[in-house]
Order: structure tokens, then sequence, then C-alpha cells
């Protein structure tokens, strides 16, 4: 509807037609030329004003508390409400629901996080951040027949543009919708309306498929609106901008009532009133036609039955109050609170205990075929009861619907294991394990199991496990107590210390009393997975290498060897400077990739090695360094604390095209120095006012100095140092103009 009687938002910006008198005159003059029976509408913001007019036009209303935001009280936003508008005269209201409420309010809580990882802006945007689809189920009465009938109003999440993630979002949402309808209210006349926000032929958004798409490939829904979309139709206009939005979509079990044809957009409004679409809605009212008049009854011929296992087939009848002139279907399905189990009898035709009968044109009776099973079971009396529990749409379900079979038989209980496997860590302490009996026995009965170790397993209290009741000679007994449908005995697993492949023990029923047969799930296979790990650590911490050293060894070490491979994730991490690859400082084998190494561990192995091949080259630098940190390690390994190794790169370059110090060109005097004054002895060319800069290098390339003025200030500078210097060798570079000198100094 447009915002229906919102003025203007809280910036001040107009909500919808500017004129709200206008546009609820107009409303109104829908409303009454449509004359429908039941109306869902979108984007109602004035409570007071449709509910006014609800009132003026004699329809009671239904309103849905949930909308954007409505969860969040500090948000001051115009609402935009789903209302339904209906006759009380035609329907009356029996439900009403919020669908995915709790769900939504699980999501805003944390819940569910994995299941939005791939949903944009997360979780609390869910449709249109609470704009939740509403359910309200009405109770028709035409010509005196009633028939229940579920309307779910729709305002999903609005377009922005080409923009994919509203697209992604929607599609999310309404496929959410139809798996809580799937599961929910499978077989209930069900009616999907209102604003879609999308097409249901080829999507709004840059024609991908629709986000409707899995409704309108399900043979249980029938989207109504799906040929007018493919006729080019459209309900919404704005520019040139122009779609189909608006849509009904049934379910099967309505589809029969819908009314041919009747599907209609109702433009008639274009030229019956002036401005539509600024003055009333940007949207065109969509409408069908149902036809809910009285459908005859179905029932069963007879209520109850007593048959005796192993007779004869027989046919189950079924009646109807009116013959049809069409075919039509009824549903039988296996009532709660059966004794009786589906090994008991045969339903022919059936799938999972459902079958469908159907009756043909112009009958009034059908049948569906039983046979009771001649089996081996342990059972007293039994019972299963059918229930008729759908029916084509011109049916109705009458009061005699249940037939009840009585089954009376004696045999052998049927033993299996509850599971066939299960996986235990070493520390899981007891294990229960549990047999399952299908009937329960009359007496007491006793089940043997034999036990079969798998490769290096031990039974005792040092050893791998032991059990309750204890073995003997390979097997243990169990008792089932009468009455009882399982029983358990206890595995406990002992916890040791030792690296080892996972155990398995294997526990097979290999005999029981009389009135116990062994079923073919007989078998319990339990496995122990070890809980020790080898732990990985560098052999040394540090290690120096010339530049010109080649290939360095680097060494990981484990306190156990693991029995299977495994893989060591190594972090490299370039000190200042520092360049990888053939053309670089160094390579590695295994090599690097986005700053790791990945080193395979060998079963059995308590040591690996990886390369660091040191590239030579000609530039004068200082020391380099090159850190390797254990990351992360498989399941099987754990990192020791000596997890860090650094590799260091001492030069080995002097530079060229420089002045040697040695033939006079450059010196300081003394080149022993404790303190006191140094004197740099420069050639005469260099004038005493130059410009010079003069760095100062440790033996470890640590720059210590670095400072630019005449050789006097230069000079002043180097001595005010010098005395703060720690012990060693320093070199000492100076530029000036073009030209380079070097010498070295040591400080005692």
């Amino acid at each position: 509807m447009e915002w229906f009687g919102a003025d203007k938002d809280e910036k001040g910006a107009e909500l919808g037609p500017a004129d709200e008198a206008l546009q609820y005159a107009n409303a109104k003059k829908v409303f009454t030329d449509l004359n429908a029976d039941i109306l869902a509408l979108q984007e109602v913001s004035n409570d007071t004003e449709i509910q006014r007019l609800a009132g003026e036009l004699g329809y009671n209303y239904v309103v849905s508390d949930a909308y954007s935001y409505s969860w969040d009280a500090t948000r001051n936003l115009v609402p935009q409400k789903l209302y339904f508008l209906y006759k009380p005269e035609v329907a009356k209201v029996k439900n009403q629901k919020v669908l995915l409420k709790k769900f939504y309010e699980d999501v805003r809580n944390g819940q569910y996080a994995d299941a939005f990882v791939s949903y944009p802006e997360g979780g609390a945007k869910f449709w249109a951040s609470g704009r939740l689809p509403f359910m309200v189920e009405f109770e028709t009465t035409i010509n005196n027949v009633k028939q229940s009938i579920s309307l779910v109003n729709l305002h999903t999440r609005a377009n922005s543009g080409t923009d994919v993630s509203k697209h992604t979002q929607r599609k999310f949402d309404v496929e959410m919708l139809k798996d809580s309808l799937d599961a929910h209210y499978a077989g209930k006349n069900i009616m999907i309306l209102g604003d879609y926000n999308d097409d249901v032929d080829v999507s709004v958004v840059n024609n991908l498929p629709s986000t409707f798409e899995a409704y309108v490939k399900d043979a249980n829904y029938k989207a109504l609106t799906l040929e007018l979309s493919k006729t080019g139709a459209y309900t919404y206009e704005s520019g040139s901008f122009k779609s189909f939005l608006d849509h009904i979509t049934v379910s099967s079990t309505l589809a029969d009532d819908y009314i041919d044809g009747s599907i209609t957009i109702e433009n008639q409004f274009l030229s019956s009133i002036t401005g539509f679409r600024s003055t009333t809605s940007d949207h065109m009212p969509v409408s069908a036609r149902f036809d809910m008049s009285a459908t005859p009854m179905v029932t069963f011929a007879e209520a109850t039955a007593t048959k005796a296992e192993g007779s004869e087939k027989y046919n189950v009848n079924l009646t109807l109050s009116a013959a049809q002139a069409t075919e039509q279907t009824v549903t039988i399905s296996v009532a709660n609170g059966a004794t009786a189990s589906s090994a008991d009898y045969t339903i022919t035709g059936a799938t999972n205990g459902v079958v469908t009968v159907t009756v043909p044109a112009n009958a009034t009776t059908a049948a569906f075929e039983l046979e009771i099973t001649d089996d081996n079971l342990v059972e007293t009396t039994e019972q299963v009861t059918f229930q008729i529990t759908d029916k084509s749409a011109n049916l109705t379900i009458g009061g005699a619907n249940t037939y009840a079979v009585t089954i009376t038989d004696n045999d052998k209980s049927v033993v299996t294991f509850a599971a066939t496997t299960k996986e235990v860590s070493e520390n899981a302490g007891v294990t229960e394990v549990t047999l399952n009996v299908d009937q329960a026995p009359i007496a007491d009965q006793q089940i043997t199991v034999a036990v079969t170790n798998g490769t290096g397993v031990t039974y005792g209290a040092t050893a791998d496990y032991t059990t309750a009741p204890a073995i003997t000679d390979g097997n243990l007994v169990v008792t089932l107590p009468a009455g009882a449908t399982s029983v358990k005995f206890d595995v406990t697993v002992n916890d040791d210390s030792e690296v080892e492949a996972n155990e398995q023990v294997t526990f097979k029923i290999t005999d029981a009393n009389a009135n116990v047969l062994v079923g073919e799930a007989n078998a319990y296979t339990l496995t122990i997975t070890d809980n020790d790990k080898s732990t990985v650590t560098f052999a040394v911490a540090t290690k120096e290498v010339k530049e010109d050293a080649g290939t360095t060894e680097v060494t990981l070490s484990l306190d156990k060897a693991p029995v299977a491979a495994q893989q060591v994730t190594i972090a490299v991490t370039n000190g200042t400077g520092v360049t990888y690859g053939a053309t670089g400082d160094y390579t590695t084998a295994p090599e690097v990739t986005n700053g790791n190494l990945v080193v395979t561990v060998p079963a059995g192995a308590t040591s690996v090695k990886f390369n660091v091949t040191v590239n030579d080259d000609t530039d004068t630098e200082g020391a380099e360094q090159v850190s390797f940190n254990i990351a992360s390690v498989s399941d099987g390994l754990a990192i020791g604390t000596a997890n860090t190794y650094t590799l260091t790169i001492e030069a080995n370059d002097t530079p060229t095209g420089i002045a040697d110090g040695t033939k006079g060109q450059f010196s300081v005097y003394p080149t022993i120095v404790n303190g006191g004054n140094v004197r740099l002895m420069l050639p005469e060319r260099v004038a005493s006012t130059a410009k010079v800069t003069m760095v100062v290098y440790s033996t470890e390339g640590r720059k210590v100095m670095n400072v630019t003025g005449t050789q006097s200030e230069i000079q002043t500078k180097l001595n005010n140092q010098v005395s703060n210097l720690s012990s060693g060798i320093y070199m000492i570079l100076i530029e000036t103009g073009k030209e380079f000198f070097q010498t070295k100094m040591v400080k005692k």
C-alpha cells in the first residue's frame, strides 16, 4: 500500500503519497470495488487509519507485530506492517502466527552462526531485519460448508539496483520459509501472497534465477501468477523500471479450489483513480478467486477388524458420501500409538506406511489391500490404526476416519546392536554399548557376545581396556531382563602415554537363548583413537652462516615417532631488507608459499629436515636475519616451546668504487681508540668547508651514527660519541660530493 497512512520519516522526508487523505479515499475505493472476502496488505504504517477504513467497509482485521527492527526499541522508525482484512460473515480467524520468530530471536542471540556464514551483512538482516512472514489460519464458510485455509502474508527483502547481496538474502529467507512450510504444513491448504520483491519467472536482479525458484519447481506448490509473468505483465512501475513483484502461490491441495483464469492484476484502477501510482500505491493489486463450496465426505466403511497373523490379503474399504465427476485421491497413514510395527503387515502400494487410494470418477467406494505378516517376533496382541490424513481438495474427511486392526502372535525377539560402530578417545573412560530387541521378551534372556582384539590390542586392567561384565574365554554374557527392549554393557578404555595407531575391538553377537534370534546388525566395532601427540621443536634455536655458505639444513626434532605421516607448517619472516627467491637472499626446499613452508614428517621418524640455500651476492650490506616459527601442525603433533629458529646471514662483500683507506686516502688517528680525540684524515682535495656525510657501522651491520656537516663538525660529533661505543671494530664511511671513502676504527 506504499507507506499507508505515513506522513514523514524521522528525518522529515516524505513517506509514500504526500496526501494521506487522498490515499485513504483511493484505498477505500479499491477495497470497495474489489469486494474481496480476504485482503492481504503490506506497508501499512498507520494502525488507526487502516482500522478505521476496515470498520467503514465492514471488515475485521488481524495485524502482525513483526516488522523491520520491531525488536529494537532504540530505533525510531515508521513501521511497514502486514495486515489481513476479512469479512466476518465469510471467514473467521482460527490461529495466527509469525513464522520463524523463535528462530530469528535465537539468531540475534548468537545461535546458528554457521548457517549465516555466507549471508550478507549477518543474521540480524534475516527477513529484512525482522519483517517475518505472517500466517493466519482462516475457517471459511461458504453455503454452510466450513473449510480451513492458511494464508501467509509476505513482504520480502527489497532490492537495491543490481546488488546481488539482496538477492542472496531473499533467496535464503524464502527457502528457509519453504523448509518450514514443508516440514510443518504439508498437505494443508496454504496460500503464500504479498510483495515478493521478485518475479517468479526470472529474478528482477541481473536476470538471475528467481529467488522463489524452489517453489515454482516443486509440484506441491503452484505459482498462480507465473503465466501472467511470462506474458510480460507487471505490477510495479517506477520511471522506466517495470517489474512483476506481487504474487500468489498456493499449495497443490488448494490448487483444485482455484477458479481457472481468475488470477488478475487489477489494472483498471490506473484509469479509475487519477495518478494511482503516485496518490495510492506504486504496486497494483493482484487477486484470485477460489471455490470453497460444499465437498463430499470420505470415511472408512468399518471401524475395526481382527485378523490372525498369516491371514490372506484383504481389502480395507472407503466410502464417499457423494460421487464426483472426476477421480479423487485419499491418503491413508499409520496413526501414532500402534503396538504393531511395519514388519507385521503390508499395505500394497505404500511408501513408509503411507498409501494413496484413487477413487474413480462417479464412484462412491474405493479400497486398499492389507496383508498381515507371518513373522517370528515375540509379541502379544498388537494393534495398528490406519487414519485418513489427506484427500483431494474436492473432498472432506468425515468423523469415521480411523480403522483399527488387532493382530496376535508369539515368537522370537530379534537382538541387534543399537549402533554398529563408535569411535572414542583413549581418555574417554567408560563407554556404554547398547543391544536392542525389536520386542520385549517374556522372560530373562542371555546373549553371548564374542570379543576380538585388533592388532596390538590387549585386555585387562593394565592393558588397553576392560569390560563389565568381564570377558571369559573370549566372550562376555549379558542378561536381557523380561519386558526390556534393550540392555547395555560397559567398555572402559585405559589411558596411556604411548604414541600409537588407532586400535579396534570387535564385539559380535554369536549366541542367545532359544527365545532370541540374532539379527543382521550383530557386530559392533569400537575404535580407540590415540590422544597422545608427538612434540615437535627445532633442534637448535639459532645459526649464523656466511653469505657464501650455500645450503644449510634445519632440523625439526620429535620426542616420539608418529604412527602416520604428519605435517608441520612453518611461518617464515624476513628481516629488514631480506628477500626470498632465486634472485633474492635465499631459497628453501620445500619452497615458501604465502609466507609458509610445509614439512612432512614420515611415519616412524623422530626428525625431519628442510634446506635453506643462501644466495651469494655482491651487495655491500649488513647481516641479515630470517625467522622460522612453527605455526601449526597436523592432529598427531603438538608444538613444543622451542618453536622458533633464527638464521643470521653475514655479509662477505666489501664496497667497490670506494676510496681505500689503507692507501692513505682516508684514515682515522689513532686507529685504536679508548676515548679522547679521534682525528679524521681525508685527502687534501676535500675542502674543509665541504658538506660531508659520515655513517658508522658495527661489525653486525648495525648503524650507530649517521651525521652530516663539515669535516670539523662530523669529527666533533664522532669524538662525542666514541666514549659511548661498545668495544669492537667499526666501519666508517664518508660521502662528499661524488666521492666515497671508508676506513675502520677499533674501540678498546
